[in-house]
């Protein structure tokens, strides 16, 4: 993702490990954390499959409900801080269905404003999960490092490992279900991802090659989280039940990896700041993040944005769709460019340094 650096000298002085929250009191100026709420529909025991499934755990069928309303109401009274006017409005995924959700503001804002704010102690961390499952940990990322290795992919052994540790706090939080101080935004979050780590062996034979080869990328780094969820296990810190689910593990995975926060400075360490992660991805973003002297998560405006419009941030390169497509599993029709069909003498071309990555198409050219 994009984002604004500021010094982070606080850092490591906000890593308290959170069992329960506090009610925080607004001390933004401009910022509100009032709500407008309906009624929200109670997490099912029985899915239309005829699945039994534990109410007291978040429903992961596709199809099921999202539950945005109570999170909304659960962020404004644990302190996360929107600007009057911003709200979240559903529209229709990729298939047709009314259950994806954007970010709009009812009301113009200004260059440098603060739209949303997320104190820290709402954070999900990558860098909290060792002092919270202490060395069960190491095993599993020695593996995982050394499969990043073999397998020579585009992704750094550090970036897996940050993702990882926010998969295991993201199935150890739901585990715990109701119990979960982080309950209402699990709840809220979508239940079917199109990216790379969710496609199969036929997705994968309908892509172009770039784009099958980053996904496939994907696919193979959640199948090596599922094995080491076993070893997780083992080392008491998951449960047998959620070891075995492998839709459950594919869905923790897509969160990890779709909804973060990258920290700057700091080799690559992740956080995802609820309701901050419901901002979609722009070519010409509105809004970008950066984190305050005490390590909130600020989403700021990067130009005047007039009342009815969306408000992005910018998740990668828009002239090269291709990474977008296989992480966060949508086709960027903001995009200038798309991706190559060319790609069956790859040595060859990246020695003329014509990388695969460079070899794009665009929607628009300029005949002089």
């Amino acid at each position: 993702m994009k984002c604004g650096v500021v010094i982070l000298f606080v850092f490591f002085s906000a890593t308290k490990t959170l069992s329960a929250f506090s009610v925080l009191p607004n001390k933004h100026a401009g910022i509100t954390n009032s709500f407008v709420l309906s009624d929200a529909p109670r997490i099912s025991s029985l899915t239309s499959l005829g699945v039994i499934v534990d109410a007291n755990k978040v429903d992961i069928t596709e199809g099921i409900e999202r539950d945005v309303s109570t999170m909304e109401q659960w962020a404004g009274d644990y302190g996360i801080q929107r600007a009057p006017g911003l709200g979240l409005f559903m529209q229709d995924n990729q298939d047709g269905i009314a259950d994806d959700y954007s970010v709009y503001t009812t009301e113009p804002l200004q260059v440098g404003s603060t739209v949303v704010l997320v104190p820290n102690q709402m954070f999900l961390t990558s860098y909290q999960a060792p002092q919270e499952f202490g060395s069960a940990l190491e095993e599993a990322e020695g593996e995982l490092s050394d499969a990043v290795q073999e397998y020579h992919t585009s992704k750094k052994p550090e970036e897996v490992i940050a993702i990882f540790r926010l998969y295991v706090k993201i199935l150890s939080e739901y585990e715990k279900g109701v119990d979960s101080p982080w309950f209402p935004w699990l709840n809220s979050l979508p239940r079917r991802f199109n990216n790379g780590a969710a496609m199969t062996s036929a997705c994968f034979e309908c892509l172009l090659p770039y784009a099958a080869e980053l996904s496939m990328t994907e696919r193979t780094t959640s199948v090596n989280f599922q094995k080491c969820a076993e070893l997780l296990q083992y080392a008491g810190v998951l449960q047998e039940a959620t070891v075995v689910d492998v839709d459950l593990l594919k869905w923790a995975y897509s969160v990890a990896s779709t909804r973060s926060f990258i920290i700057p400075g700091t080799g690559g360490e992740l956080v995802i700041a609820p309701l901050a992660d419901y901002f979609n991805h722009g070519a010409e973003p509105e809004v970008e993040y950066q984190f305050d002297e005490e390590f909130n998560l600020m989403m700021y405006t990067t130009t005047d944005v007039p009342a009815g419009s969306p408000l992005r941030l910018s998740l990668g390169d828009p002239t090269n769709p291709s990474p977008l497509f296989a992480t966060y599993g949508f086709l960027d029709e903001s995009s200038p460019a798309t991706f190559s069909k060319i790609m069956d003498k790859e040595t060859e071309m990246e020695e003329l340094m014509f990388d695969k990555s460079k070899l794009l198409f665009y929607k628009e050219t300029e005949m002089e």
